[in-house]
């Protein structure tokens, strides 16, 4: 993996993230954890390690919701979307229980973190989220 992100492979990523830059256009590749899910489907935290603003990779998903994610050596296209009110609750809380410091993050921003779910391209959701749709920069 460290070959796929020129050497910024953190040993405690589960994935490599491939999005279109929202100024640039071009290919961004950025190592995260991950919350896997029986569905397929996976959740990502833009916690930015409670820094005042939120991650690249969030705008670019919000600005092109199309992403590569490359797992444990399979690459699979998918859908970004980004969830809020009581989807992005229960996925909090399935990432808190993943990995709790991300509480405590909170404390260290006002920031509230993106919370996306990773939808393999081409699947449905349950209706209620949205795809992450393009905001002003």
């Amino acid at each position: 993996m460290a070959r796929v992100s020129g050497g910024r492979w953190h040993p405690g990523a589960a994935i490599m993230l491939i999005t279109t830059g929202a100024k640039t256009g071009q290919q961004r590749q950025t190592p995260l954890e991950v919350i896997r899910r029986s569905d397929g489907t996976f959740i990502v935290v833009g916690s930015n390690f409670a820094g005042e603003r939120h991650p690249a990779w969030s705008w670019n998903l919000l600005a092109n919701p199309e992403a590569t994610v490359i797992d444990r050596g399979d690459e699979r296209k998918m859908t970004a979307v980004l969830l809020d009110g009581p989807e992005r609750e229960a996925a909090w809380k399935e990432a808190l229980a993943h990995w709790p410091p991300w509480s405590e993050y909170t404390a260290l921003t006002d920031r509230r973190f993106r919370v996306f779910q990773l939808v393999p391209t081409g699947a449905a959701t349950n209706g209620s989220a949205t795809p992450a749709a393009p905001r002003p920069l």
